[in-house]
């Protein structure tokens, strides 16, 4: 709270709220910039991701049932299981994730945003 209150003290206008219209041409830079930021991020963090077993996968080696699991109705999907084993590179699998997260979190937003535009009659 501090910090707030000396910013406001220092630079008053940073609270002022900015009334000017932004156009959707104006947003398409700086959406491509992040949605940019988020690919690079999905490929280059997912190859640094932890090769060690999760937590069900250490807790079935260390109680020695790992080997008692079937196969999943899941087993045959596109990514059920990559890396190593399958050949799929991980950094592709991290931007499908990034891409495929961007479009739900779009089909969820998107909705509310438009819902929010309309005023309500007078």
């Amino acid at each position: 709270m501090a910090v707030l209150a000396l910013v406001m003290a220092l630079a008053p206008g940073l609270a002022a709220a900015d009334t000017r219209a932004c156009s959707p041409a104006a947003l398409v830079p700086g959406v491509a910039g992040l949605g940019a930021a988020a690919v690079l991020c999905g490929a280059v963090l997912s190859v640094a991701a932890s090769s060690n077993p999760d937590g069900l996968e250490s807790v079935a080696a260390a109680f020695n049932f790992a080997d008692a699991a079937g196969s999943h109705a899941f087993a045959s999907a596109w990514f059920a299981d990559y890396g190593a084993v399958s050949g799929i590179p991980v950094s592709v699998v991290g931007v499908v994730g990034t891409v495929l997260a961007a479009l739900v979190a779009a089909a969820v937003l998107l909705p509310l945003k438009r819902s929010s535009s309309v005023s309500p009659a007078s």
